[in-house]
């Protein structure tokens, strides 16, 4: 094992760019909000844990999802599917 002594200037430094690339990547990372999916064919109602499981469940994109909520659209889905976004517990 090697110790590597820093000066107090890289040790800022390193603190700087540890920091700046924790911000960037903050960005990437999104938190999943549970979505409420009614089929109203059937009147079934299922309870999705993220977007992506709703893209997936309906064989669409999750971008399209994204962008469905984005919108704020009123209308079905595809004309047979209500979203809700629902608040997270």
């Amino acid at each position: 094992m090697h110790i590597i002594i820093l000066s107090p200037s890289k040790r800022i430094e390193c603190i700087f760019v540890y920091f700046y690339f924790l911000f960037l990547f903050s960005f990437f990372i999104r938190p999943s909000v549970p979505v409420e999916v009614l089929y109203r064919e059937t009147g079934i109602k299922i309870i999705y844990p993220s977007m992506s499981e709703v893209g997936e469940a309906l064989g669409v994109p999750t971008g399209s999802i994204r962008m469905y909520f984005s919108r704020n659209t009123q209308k079905p889905y595809k004309g047979r599917y209500l979203l809700q976004k629902l608040k997270k517990v």
